[in-house]
């Protein structure tokens, strides 16, 4: 539907590349569902929450990495710009990119695969609430501006190794 939208990044996009992010979407939403669920929790299969693009899901967490490819790509982003780190929720997004080592580990020490899914809902949530409140490519400073893109580029990277790890792809575009 959103590809008829002329506003929407899919509305050019030939109808083969519409069925692979459709099929990447449609898989990643049913193996974060199996994965993001505790073990020792009942199942539910509820295909409705599992293609949601709101709360704890991985259309959730594609669609969030695919606006942060696009921020990039207008943006564009020097992987060398210095950090700074002034904003509340620049700060809050850079202490939970620091837990990603420990979440892996945990992950992988309990094989316990919800805690990274878990931890990859927090981490974009976390992107949202700096993306709502620190403007990025409308900013003047061109120093900040870098500083901002290469912490949605350091957030996306991450995003795009947790799901990998799950066995989830990431679309640039959705």
């Amino acid at each position: 539907k959103r590809s008829k939208d002329e506003n929407s990044p899919t509305h050019k996009m030939c109808e083969e590349e519409l069925k692979t992010i459709g099929r990447q979407i449609g898989i990643g939403a049913i193996k974060y569902a199996d994965l993001s669920n505790d073990l020792v929790r009942d199942y539910v299969f509820d295909l409705n929450r599992m293609i949601a693009f709101e709360g704890n899901t991985g259309p959730y967490i594609q669609y969030a990495c695919a606006r942060i490819s696009s921020l990039i790509k207008k943006g564009g982003v020097d992987r060398s710009a210095v950090l700074i780190i002034k904003e509340p929720q620049e700060r809050a997004l850079a202490l939970k990119l620091l837990q990603h080592g420990d979440v892996l580990q945990e992950s992988i020490k309990y094989l316990e695969p919800h805690r990274l899914c878990t931890w990859l809902y927090e981490l974009t949530d976390c992107f949202s609430s700096f993306y709502q409140s620190c403007p990025v490519l409308k900013l003047e400073d061109e120093k900040i501006k870098q500083s901002r893109l290469r912490l949605a580029d350091l957030t996306r990277r991450v995003i795009v190794d947790g799901l990998d790890l799950l066995g989830i792809e990431s679309p640039e575009q959705m």
